[in-house]
This record gives C-alpha cells, structure tokens and sequence, in this order.
C-alpha cells in the first residue's frame, strides 16, 4: 500500500513538474512590440572657443511641383493647446512632405489647418529644395547675397520693397557727387 502511494505520488510529481515546465515555457514566449523609437546623433556647437567654422555655402534648387504633407493630433477639450499643438503638426506635416521626395526644405510653404471635434488635421503644400554645390564662402557669395537682399519682395503685395531700393539709389547718388567732385579737383588742380 505504501508503495503504491509512492508510485502515484512520483507519477503526480512528474505531471505537476510537467504542466509547470509547459506553463513557464508558454508564459515566457510573448511577443514584445516596441512602442516608441529613439535615435541619437552626435552634435557640435561651433560657437566654442578656440573652434573656427569657415562659412559654408550651398545652392538652393527648387523644384517646380508642389508636394504636400499631413499631419494629424488632438487638442484639449477646452482647446488651451491649440497653437502648441497647431505648431507642432505643421513641423511634422512639412517633413513629411519632404521626407515624400528626399528634399533638404519646403519652399514657400503654406498650411490649412481644420478642426473635426477635438481631431486636428494639418496639411502643408510647398515646393521641395534641394541643397546643392556646398563650398566656402567667397566674395561672390557676399555679392549675390547683397544683390539678392537689395530686390527683397514683399510676400504680401509681390512688390519690391521700397525702403531698400532707396537705399541703394542713394548711395548710388552719393557716389556719383563723390566722382564728380574728384573730377573737378583733379582737373583744377593740374
């Protein structure tokens, strides 16, 4: 009688360390899906002393077909975070346009922004840039750069702006009195 005590009690030992065994092995199998990325990168600030950065340049190159990016969020019930939220998702709706076709940056961007309860749907439309022809800075670079800065346009009117180019006509004046009155000293004094 003891000895099939023992044997039944042997047999329910192996069952149990059996099913435990089972159980342990199915509870440790599960399926980890990560919930968030991170990425590093390492960054320099050049405004270090002892470090010197020499200007860099680059051509813009702009394509001709708009490109368009969304992106969507939600806003608080009473709404307290609409332009955090708002800024946000137009910084993610440009990227993603951008990230369509491998572009440096969105040209001329524009946003249309629509509210559906509390969901926030953000759409960005511009032309993708392109930076190309990276080199150091030189003097025709500052000229272009003057150049360009002297016919700024007014994106409201798409007119010249005024107050620059007077600028410019005045000293163009003051110039031309300079080189006249060096003339005529010239001419008087020899």
């Amino acid at each position: 009688m003891i000895l099939a005590f023992l044997s039944l009690k042997i047999i329910f030992m192996k069952n149990l360390l059996i099913i435990s065994l089972g159980a342990l092995a199915l509870g440790s199998c599960s399926v980890v899906k990560p919930t968030a990325v991170s990425a590093s990168a390492k960054t320099l600030d050049v405004n270090q002393p002892g470090l010197y950065a020499s200007p860099t340049v680059a051509d813009l190159v702009v394509d001709t077909v708009k490109i368009t990016g969304v992106a969507h969020g939600v806003v608080s019930l009473d709404k307290s975070n609409y332009n955090s939220v708002n800024k946000n998702l137009q910084i993610e709706a440009a990227s993603n346009a951008i990230s369509e076709v491998n572009a440096d940056v969105l040209v001329e961007p524009n946003y249309r922004s629509v509210m559906d309860g509390n969901d926030l749907t953000v759409t960005a439309s511009g032309y993708p840039g392109y930076y190309r022809n990276f080199h150091t800075y030189t003097e025709a670079d500052s000229m272009a750069l003057l150049m360009s800065y002297s016919n700024k346009v007014n994106s409201e009117s798409g007119k010249t702006d005024g107050s620059i180019t007077s600028k410019k006509k005045i000293s163009t004046g003051v110039w031309i009195v300079a080189g006249v009155v060096i003339l005529l000293s010239l001419l008087m004094g020899g």
